[in-house]
Order: structure tokens, then C-alpha cells, then sequence
């Protein structure tokens, strides 16, 4: 359980990091070839006000070790959310969001269900 709590923990870490670091330098989402529009810095403000609050919620809960329900209905929350990113990085060819939403999404929902049946 202790290993499930931090690998789960460093993805959250990872997608809050991702959302300040978004607002901070929009280009290393998009690529440099690309310039940094208003509406490029709307997504990434979109992104970070979802994506810093619920990495900090989830990594507070984290913390505390919750068990049963609880746990499974946040890990498939932030399995789905992951899984949105991914769609959306996937249609505007974001290939490290992408890949990094998709790995965030199938670790949190196996997460789920491995701890569902267990």
C-alpha cells in the first residue's frame, strides 16, 4: 500500500509541477517553434488552476493514508483527469503530454482497481 501511496504521490507531484511550470515557461509545452499566443497562456492557466489545487488535495490526502472507497474514488478521479490531459495533449500533438497523461492515467486507474479487488 505504502509503495501504491508514493509512486500515485510523485505522479500528482509531477502533473502540479507541471501546471506551474506551464504558466511560468508556456514554450516547453508547445515547443519552441511555436510562439507563446494569449490563447496559449490561457490553456496553461486553464491547466494550472485545475492542476496545482487538486496535486495539492490528493498529495495532502496522500498523506493522511486513506483506505477503502475513499482512496479508490481519488485515484479514479486523477486517473480520468490524466486521461483527459492526454486526449487533449494526443489532438494538439503534444507528445511529452501525451505520454506523461497516459502513464498518469493507467497508473492511478490500475491503482484503483488492483486496490478495489484487493
Amino acid at each position: 500500500m505504502t509503495g501504491i501511496l508514493i509512486l500515485n504521490a510523485l505522479l500528482v507531484l509531477g502533473s502540479g509541477l507541471s501546471g506551474v511550470l506551464g504558466v511560468v515557461r508556456p514554450s516547453l509545452a508547445i515547443g519552441p517553434a511555436e510562439a507563446v499566443t494569449p490563447g496559449v497562456m490561457f490553456f496553461a492557466q486553464a491547466y494550472a488552476v485545475r492542476a496545482v489545487p487538486l496535486s495539492a488535495v490528493a498529495l495532502v490526502l496522500f498523506a493522511m493514508r486513506p483506505e477503502g472507497v475513499a482512496l479508490t474514488a481519488l485515484l479514479v478521479l486523477l486517473g480520468l483527469v490524466q486521461a483527459g490531459d492526454g486526449v487533449i495533449g494526443f489532438r494538439r500533438r503534444i507528445r511529452g503530454m501525451t505520454v506523461a497523461s497516459s502513464v498518469g492515467a493507467l497508473v492511478h486507474l490500475a491503482s484503483a482497481v488492483y486496490l478495489a479487488v484487493a
